[in-house]
């Protein structure tokens, strides 16, 4: 009688709607996962390119660096009609649920206008979240008081844990969006395996290339016109009145480094309050190997470095 009722207990913890449910549940949060190491190894790439055209740029763009390349990587995947690329490797696609019951029938494929709903959402939901905690942490005078601020976090929190507790007990929904669109996670073929290839390694491989040679390429581009069009484009009242001020008649004859000598400085950056004038890698490198906070010409301390457009400067 005792052997009967082990074997019954084996037989229910082994039947196969529960062991699916149980791997499905198991490859939803490793697809989550990959999702966060696949974008975060794209925006390391992205970060790397762009400050080596100009440092400040990433720290005053980053949310919305990050909201493109949340775009391009939603444009890409989802928006064709395709699940996330940790989904794909996973063997999971989405299902838009259309009844109460969670049976194979009773959900259909997204249609053009749920996905461009739910990528409008994904974007925009994920820059004012992170915009909102840049503002927040800089003391931007546009957040709400310390009191109000606490309580969207908690809200924001037990809204994350709330859908997280029911994604165990549900096995659907892994976050608030896709419980919002009714988006869930299904089996793309039933009798693929999980296992991965290497046509992610071969992507990062070509990706990690291509910002490579990015970073070499930019710095030999010395077209004063093309720094004239760039610079107008995205630094145009963004960096503070340094950034945009002519250097003055003083400095005429002296407008060079101050430190290798160039009389055209590579990416410009002044000194605030000494006014001393160098490039941008000249500054960087004897600021770190000297360990000091002075300028590296007069050895004073300085507030802030801005960076000036060369087309400005009185040759």
């Amino acid at each position: 009688m005792d052997q009967e009722r082990v074997l019954l207990s084996l037989q229910r913890l082994l039947a196969p709607g529960q062991h699916q449910s149980e791997t499905q549940l198991v490859a939803c949060l490793d697809a989550r996962e990959l999702n966060v190491e696949v974008f975060s190894t794209l925006w390391e790439s992205l970060a790397a390119t762009v400050s080596s055209i100009n440092p400040r740029l990433l720290q005053v763009l980053e949310a919305e660096l990050r909201a493109l390349l949340r775009l391009l990587y939603f444009a890409f995947s989802v928006g064709v009609g395709r699940p996330f690329p940790g989904d794909v490797y996973q063997n999971l696609t989405y299902r838009v649920d259309v009844g109460n019951t969670v049976s194979e029938g009773d959900s259909v494929i997204m249609t053009r206008g749920r996905r461009f709903l739910y990528g409008c959402a994904y974007v925009l939901g994920h820059y004012l979240l992170e915009r909102y905690q840049t503002m927040r942490y800089t003391g931007s005078p546009w957040v709400p008081s310390a009191s109000s601020a606490e309580m969207i976090d908690n809200l924001l929190k037990s809204m994350e844990s709330l859908n997280f507790f029911l994604f165990f007990l549900m096995r659907k929904y892994r976050n608030p969006l896709e419980r919002i669109f009714r988006l869930r996670l299904r089996r793309a073929e039933t009798g693929a395996t999980r296992a991965l290839s290497f046509e992610m390694l071969n992507r990062q491989l070509v990706w990690e290339g291509f910002t490579e040679l990015a970073i070499s390429v930019i710095p030999i581009l010395q077209s004063p016109l093309l720094h004239r069009i760039l610079r107008k484009a995205v630094f145009h009242g963004r960096f503070g009145a340094a950034s945009r001020e002519v250097v003055s008649q003083e400095h005429s004859g002296k407008i060079r480094c101050r430190l290798c000598g160039k009389s055209r400085p590579l990416m410009p950056h002044i000194l605030i309050p000494c006014r001393h004038l160098f490039c941008y890698v000249c500054m960087a490198m004897k600021i770190r190997t000297n360990g000091s906070e002075g300028c590296p010409y007069c050895g004073s301390e300085f507030e802030r470095a801005e960076s000036v457009i060369p087309s400005q400067m009185v040759m």
